[in-house]
């Protein structure tokens, strides 16, 4: 299996994580997904599976109610996994690139102010790209 690509167990888990703005133990995973379509004692698996994916890491530990647990967080976020999925194994042509950013947009909503962050954001590569000719 690629290393980009989550089983959907997994992938429930990560969606959990990316929504919570904290670290997780394991016990709150369970307790966090009551529509899971794992069972709660497969955790500790599909835990381990998303380390060695590099999706998550631990950051410490907390205190339970009887001792202290790992608990950890994304070591991506939502939209950095999905272009890693969209362009794994694959050099993307530059019109590929740019019909998917055209199709996220049209997607998008209408609004202003993401327009403006965007041709922010497009103003800055170029000015990174031109630094990377010098």
């Amino acid at each position: 299996m690629s290393r980009a690509t989550l089983t959907k167990s997994e992938r429930q888990i990560m969606d959990l994580l990316w929504r919570t703005d904290r670290p997780l133990s394991a016990s709150e995973i369970i307790d966090l997904s009551p529509d899971r379509s794992w069972k709660a004692s497969y955790v500790h698996i599909l835990i381990n599976s998303l380390i060695e994916k590099d999706m998550i890491v631990p950051t410490g530990l907390a205190r339970t109610s009887r001792n202290y647990a790992r608990v950890f967080v994304p070591t991506t976020t939502l939209a950095q996994y999905s272009v890693r999925v969209f362009t794994e194994g694959a050099s993307l042509p530059t019109e590929d690139v740019v019909a998917a950013v055209e199709e996220l947009l049209l997607a998008a909503a209408d609004e202003p102010a993401a327009i403006s962050a965007l041709r922010k954001m497009l103003d800055a590569k170029k000015r990174a790209l031109k630094a990377e000719e010098k």
